[in-house]
């Protein structure tokens, strides 16, 4: 399994000088090891989108699924634009006002299966926003995809517990330093999983160093990061 940030709030140190931007967004593009492509999120524009892609080498030709974690501009941003231009097989996104024919909307408040070891862990929602993770299962250990975390990534990461070790937690934790409480939960988790946490997007500057320092890694993070993960030998 591998990921490559394409839109994040900062740029990774590796291509701090390349004509790579920031935005306002989050997009990671999600290869399976049985080839499955995932574009998780669009970010707020198709042309920081397609710029950063084709900056990194990345190819957005072929996509399986296009998944739209919440309806908000910084992740579905450029939605209809990313529909037309590479087509998607399988778009999957959480229900709003109106919906399309193709789109695969996710209702339901318990995790279910999109397609073979690709998961939505299902709704979340207190007040006006609906909000859905990407649970991925590879190599016989997950990964959680999340958008924006707006009702807790606690909550959330709850969701993977039917499912194989959790691996990884990935995406905007919606997470500052002076949120006490959530480093609190945050520490929890990693003490009792041992997962690798990636913070992005909503995840604050400050924030994002203080995960790494928790979990001991030197995450270059933001556009251009790249996370691998392949069988134990």
């Amino acid at each position: 399994m591998r990921f490559t940030v394409l839109v994040d709030t900062i740029v990774s140190m590796k291509y701090k000088h390349t004509s790579v931007v920031p935005a306002h967004g989050l997009s990671i593009l999600v290869e399976h090891s049985e080839g499955t492509r995932i574009l998780f999120s669009t970010g707020p524009s198709l042309n920081i989108l397609k710029r950063n892609a084709i900056t990194l080498g990345i190819s957005l030709k072929e996509i399986d699924i296009l998944f739209i974690p919440v309806w908000k501009r910084p992740l579905a941003g450029c939605y209809e634009e990313v529909i037309a231009e590479f087509k998607p097989k399988l778009v999957c996104t959480p229900p709003r006002g109106l919906t399309q024919e193709f789109e695969y909307v996710i209702r339901e408040e318990e995790p279910m299966r999109i397609q073979d070891k690709i998961y939505s862990t299902g709704i979340l929602s207190f007040g006006p926003y609906k909000e859905h993770a990407m649970i991925l299962v590879d190599h016989e250990r997950t990964f959680l995809f999340i958008g924006c975390a707006a009702y807790g990534f606690n909550r959330i990461v709850l969701r993977t517990r039917e499912y194989p070790p959790l691996k990884a937690i990935i995406g905007g934790l919606h997470l500052s330093t002076l949120d006490r409480e959530g480093f609190r939960e945050l520490i929890y988790i990693y003490e009792t999983t041992k997962a690798d946490i990636i913070p992005l997007f909503c995840t604050s500057k400050e924030a994002r160093q203080k995960i790494i320092n928790i979990v001991g890694k030197s995450y270059d993070l933001g556009v251009g990061f790249v996370y691998r993960y392949t069988r134990p030998l």
